[in-house]
Protein backbone atom coordinates (compact mmCIF):
# COMPACT_ATOMS: atom_id res chain seq x y z
CA UNK A 1 0.00 0.00 0.00
CA UNK A 2 2.69 2.11 0.73
CA UNK A 3 4.53 2.01 -2.46
CA UNK A 4 1.55 2.31 -4.41
CA UNK A 5 1.39 5.89 -2.17
CA UNK A 6 4.45 6.69 -2.80
CA UNK A 7 4.37 6.02 -6.45
CA UNK A 8 1.24 8.79 -6.52
CA UNK A 9 3.15 11.32 -4.74
CA UNK A 10 5.62 11.07 -7.06
CA UNK A 11 3.50 11.37 -9.96
CA UNK A 12 1.73 14.58 -7.77
CA UNK A 13 4.92 16.51 -7.69
CA UNK A 14 5.65 16.20 -11.73
CA UNK A 15 2.30 18.18 -11.59
CA UNK A 16 1.69 17.65 -15.09
CA UNK A 17 -1.69 18.54 -15.96
CA UNK A 18 -4.41 16.28 -18.44
CA UNK A 19 -7.80 17.15 -19.64
CA UNK A 20 -10.23 14.09 -19.22
CA UNK A 21 -13.60 14.03 -21.54
CA UNK A 22 -15.97 10.91 -20.73
CA UNK A 23 -19.58 10.01 -19.76
CA UNK A 24 -20.13 8.99 -16.15
CA UNK A 25 -24.14 9.96 -15.53
CA UNK A 26 -24.51 13.24 -16.50
CA UNK A 27 -21.17 14.07 -16.03
CA UNK A 28 -19.06 15.26 -19.29
CA UNK A 29 -15.82 16.87 -18.25
CA UNK A 30 -12.79 16.17 -15.91
CA UNK A 31 -9.74 17.72 -15.05
CA UNK A 32 -6.58 15.56 -14.23
CA UNK A 33 -3.64 16.31 -12.98
CA UNK A 34 -0.51 14.76 -12.16
CA UNK A 35 -0.19 11.85 -14.60
CA UNK A 36 2.77 9.37 -14.77
CA UNK A 37 2.86 6.72 -17.31
CA UNK A 38 4.99 3.46 -16.15
CA UNK A 39 5.67 1.51 -19.71
CA UNK A 40 4.79 -2.34 -19.31
CA UNK A 41 5.59 -3.51 -23.05
CA UNK A 42 5.36 -2.35 -26.22
CA UNK A 43 1.27 -2.52 -26.56
CA UNK A 44 0.56 -2.37 -22.45
CA UNK A 45 0.77 0.39 -20.13
CA UNK A 46 -0.55 2.16 -17.46
CA UNK A 47 -0.10 5.31 -15.11
CA UNK A 48 -1.61 6.64 -12.28
CA UNK A 49 -3.90 9.84 -12.22
CA UNK A 50 -5.61 12.32 -9.72
CA UNK A 51 -8.93 12.97 -10.96
CA UNK A 52 -11.75 15.63 -10.31
CA UNK A 53 -15.03 15.59 -10.91
CA UNK A 54 -15.81 19.01 -11.24
CA UNK A 55 -19.66 18.39 -12.21
CA UNK A 56 -21.70 19.77 -9.61
CA UNK A 57 -24.95 17.36 -10.73
CA UNK A 58 -22.79 14.92 -9.21
CA UNK A 59 -22.28 16.12 -5.17
CA UNK A 60 -20.61 12.80 -4.12
CA UNK A 61 -17.39 13.35 -5.92
CA UNK A 62 -14.30 13.37 -4.62
CA UNK A 63 -10.78 13.85 -5.75
CA UNK A 64 -10.29 10.09 -6.73
CA UNK A 65 -6.96 8.29 -8.34
CA UNK A 66 -7.67 6.65 -11.64
CA UNK A 67 -5.51 3.93 -13.44
CA UNK A 68 -4.58 4.55 -16.64
CA UNK A 69 -4.96 1.39 -18.66
CA UNK A 70 -4.62 0.67 -22.30
CA UNK A 71 -5.42 2.80 -25.26
CA UNK A 72 -5.14 6.28 -23.47
CA UNK A 73 -8.20 4.88 -21.76
CA UNK A 74 -8.60 5.90 -17.90
CA UNK A 75 -11.14 3.63 -16.09
CA UNK A 76 -12.26 4.80 -12.25
CA UNK A 77 -14.71 4.98 -9.82
CA UNK A 78 -16.26 7.71 -7.40
CA UNK A 79 -17.14 6.60 -3.93
CA UNK A 80 -20.72 6.69 -4.49
CA UNK A 81 -20.21 3.46 -6.81
CA UNK A 82 -20.49 5.38 -10.11
CA UNK A 83 -18.21 4.30 -12.61
CA UNK A 84 -16.71 6.11 -15.83
CA UNK A 85 -14.35 5.23 -18.86
CA UNK A 86 -13.11 8.40 -20.58
CA UNK A 87 -10.33 9.09 -22.94
CA UNK A 88 -6.97 11.13 -21.83
CA UNK A 89 -6.03 14.21 -23.52
CA UNK A 90 -2.84 16.31 -22.94
CA UNK A 91 -4.06 20.03 -22.35
CA UNK A 92 -1.50 22.71 -21.96
CA UNK A 93 -2.24 25.53 -19.44
CA UNK A 94 -5.16 23.57 -17.42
Amino acid sequence: MSEFFELHQEAYRRGRKYYLQGNLGQARVFFVKAIEIFPQGLEAWYGLALCYECDVSLPDARLQWARVIYNNLAGFQHEGGKQGLVRLQSKEGL
